[in-house]
Formats: structure tokens, C-alpha cells, sequence
């Protein structure tokens, strides 16, 4: 119990790093690559970074679930069966946080293969105007 106290709390500050950058970049990387709303919504790209970006949400839920509720049960040490409990549901946080995040490595693979929402649009818009 005493390794996953510590790994948990370590882990921790890293995650809360790691998704600060990627939320930085993940904000500028849209911008660049959909460069409107319209390029959200009405394009296919636009809709599945939207899904990915939902998908994002529910993962920093559980993640806020995990350092603000569970961690610091887990690290309290005057009720051994509170921190049991505690590292079976960060067990099981863990597990989906990780089903979630392949979904999106499978989201991104195919956002990769179409065009950005920044290209769809220009391209729709000459086309409507004759």
C-alpha cells in the first residue's frame, strides 16, 4: 500500500503537467487545423475532433475524480479498509481512463487520414459562390 501511496501522489503532479500541455497545444492545434466553429460542426473532422475532445472531458473528470477523492483517501493511513477501497476504484478509474484513451489513439489515427475543417471550408466556399 505504501508504493502506491507514493506512485499515486507522483503520478499525479506529472498528469496534472502533462494535461496542462495538452490542453495548451490541443487548443492551438485546433485553431490552426479547424479555424472556425462552422469547420466544427459542419464537417466531418470538425465533428470527430469534437467527439475526441468530449471523450478528453470525461478522461479529466475521472482524473479530477481520482486526485481530489480517491488519492487522498488511498494516502490517509488511520483506516486501512478506506484505502483499500480507494486503490480498487483508482484501479478501476485507471482502466477506463486507459479504454478511453485508446479510443481516442484510434480517433486521432483517422482524423489523420481526412482533411482538416480548415480545408473543407475553403474548399466548399468558392464553390458556392458560382
Amino acid at each position: 500500500m505504501t508504493i502506491a501511496r507514493r506512485a499515486t501522489q507522483r503520478f499525479s503532479t506529472l498528469g496534472i503537467a502533462s494535461v496542462s500541455t495538452l490542453i495548451v497545444t490541443g487548443i492551438v492545434n485546433t485553431w490552426v487545423l479547424a479555424g472556425s466553429v462552422s469547420a466544427l460542426l459542419d464537417t466531418d473532422y470538425g465533428r470527430l475532433l469534437l467527439v475526441k475532445v468530449a471523450l478528453l472531458l470525461i478522461m479529466l473528470a475521472t482524473a479530477a475524480i481520482n486526485r481530489q477523492v480517491l488519492t487522498p483517501r488511498l494516502v490517509q493511513e488511520f483506516d486501512l479498509a478506506v484505502g483499500w477501497a480507494a486503490m480498487r476504484h483508482l484501479r478501476n478509474n485507471s482502466l477506463i481512463e486507459t479504454a478511453i484513451g485508446a479510443i481516442i489513439l484510434v480517433i486521432v489515427a483517422v482524423l489523420g487520414t481526412l482533411p482538416p475543417g480548415l480545408h473543407d471550408e475553403v474548399a466548399v466556399t468558392p464553390a458556392a459562390a458560382l
